[in-house]
């Protein structure tokens, strides 16, 4: 019997209507097509321990099981290398961890061989496990708050659309200079690599791409 790098198993809930396993993997569990199609191509995706089409049926009680050799994958290995240091763990399961990033570390290496990092506190953390760390979103060095890690390729596409779709949202809280006004809108600026620091993003910087933020102030004094 093959052996695959991945294998995610979902007992489908008593309430699951019954649909195509195409509509399932791709409408509810949210899976990018290329992944489906490699699933269906290879046989690799299973309904109660074995092989059925992806337009064949299925419902509540089923156990579904699928399959992942690596190749699938643009980015399979994970290469933060291990590096111990305070971690504060806010949510774990079997795909993803949400965890406290302080403020003053950096949310990833910038470099190969870079240590010091919080996926690198992540990477200790998994260590001796089946899982990694994989990247889904960052947050700056200088701030801090609740960062998503994947422990399986797998689910980072799944994270990245949730994010994208705005079904995931992050809330801010900043103190700035001056009074904004007004005392709430919307900043839909295009964010980009600043061209004199590779660290760093700025508006309308280079291959800037749609960004929008939602602000409110919530108090001012002098």
């Amino acid at each position: 019997m093959m052996e695959y790098r991945w294998q995610i198993e979902e007992r489908l809930p008593v309430d699951q209507e019954a649909t195509p396993l195409r509509h399932l993997l791709q409408r509810q569990w949210l899976l990018p097509k290329r992944l489906v199609h490699y699933l269906r191509s290879r046989r690799q995706v299973l309904v109660n321990g074995s092989y059925r089409p992806v337009s064949k049926t299925v419902a509540a009680g089923d156990v579904i099981t699928l399959n992942f050799s690596g190749d699938e994958f643009r980015t399979p290995d994970s290469s933060y290398l291990p590096d111990p240091g305070p971690l504060t763990v806010l949510y774990e399961n079997r795909d993803l961890l949400v965890v406290d990033k302080p403020a003053g570390i950096k949310s990833h290496p910038n470099q190969a061989g870079e240590v010091g990092t919080l996926m690198n506190r992540v990477a200790a953390y998994l260590e001796g496990t089946n899982d990694a760390a994989y990247m889904v979103h960052r947050l700056d060095q200088e701030t801090s708050g609740a960062m998503i890690v994947a422990k399986n390729p797998v689910v980072v596409p799944i994270l990245d659309r949730l994010i994208s779709t705005g079904e995931i949202h992050r809330d801010y809280l900043a103190l700035v200079a001056g009074v904004p006004n007004p005392a709430r809108g919307i900043w839909d600026l295009p964010l980009g690599q600043d061209p004199t620091d590779v660290r760093k993003r700025k508006v309308f910087g280079k291959n800037a791409q749609p960004a929008r933020t939602h602000y409110r102030t919530l108090a001012v004094n002098d």
